[in-house]
């Protein structure tokens, strides 16, 4: 199963605050499905640090306090390759190469869209 969430928006420089709205929606689902583990992929030690901080501040806003994160190198953890694999299925098919897309879509729950986000979101394309 992969959890996807976007964020469509007017191309700007500070994407960190896509990401972060992205990780929010992402952190919710996970608990819905009562996940208490995530792996993210390591950045730089400045930005994992934004995402511990972040979760923190979730979690004194509500969030499950049980989610916890870590971080791992993306060439040393197989499984955050599934990601660029997916991602990759799903701008293709935005460039008009559906297949890939098209074999993973079974796999694809939830496909939401950040609460702010514009335009459609993968969800509303197929209805």
């Amino acid at each position: 199963m992969n959890v996807v969430v976007s964020h469509l928006d007017e191309r700007r420089k500070k994407v960190e605050r896509y990401r972060r709205r992205c990780l929010e929606v992402v952190y919710h689902e996970l608990v819905g499905m009562d996940v208490t583990a995530a792996a993210l992929e390591h950045r730089s030690r400045a930005q994992d640090a934004e995402n511990r901080a972040h979760i923190v501040a979730l979690q004194a806003q509500s969030l499950d306090h049980r989610l916890r994160i870590s971080h791992a190198r993306g060439g040393k953890e197989p499984l955050l390759w599934i990601v660029d694999a997916v991602l990759g299925a799903i701008n293709s098919r935005r460039l008009g190469i559906p297949e890939h897309y098209e074999a993973l879509i079974v796999t694809l729950f939830p496909e939401e869209m950040t609460p702010d986000s514009q335009g459609l979101g993968l969800k509303d394309e197929r209805l």
